[in-house]
């Protein structure tokens, strides 16, 4: 567990067969991050850091070229596009 900005944070992240995965908690805030990913290298983090940012308000930065152009930069706009 790790503190980021006074919000108890517990992240996990793994791979098998060219499958990454990362699990992002808030838990002061109750958010949860969950990524599925067959992305080279870090990509479960890579996309679950920025996705948190939104879900927090905060700025985030385009990692992953081909993914976070889609996302908006609102945490409305996020929970609308998830729910698609």
């Amino acid at each position: 567990m790790e503190t980021i900005d006074s919000n108890k944070i517990v992240c996990h992240g793994g791979s098998w067969v060219g499958f990454r995965t990362q699990i992002t908690r808030d838990i002061t805030n109750k958010h949860c991050v969950i990524v599925l990913t067959n992305m080279a290298g870090n990509g479960g983090s890579q996309l679950a850091e920025p996705c948190y940012n939104i879900l927090t308000d905060k700025p985030y930065e385009n990692t992953t070229n081909w993914f976070l152009p889609r996302l908006k930069s609102t945490k409305e706009d996020f929970k609308n596009l998830s729910k698609q």
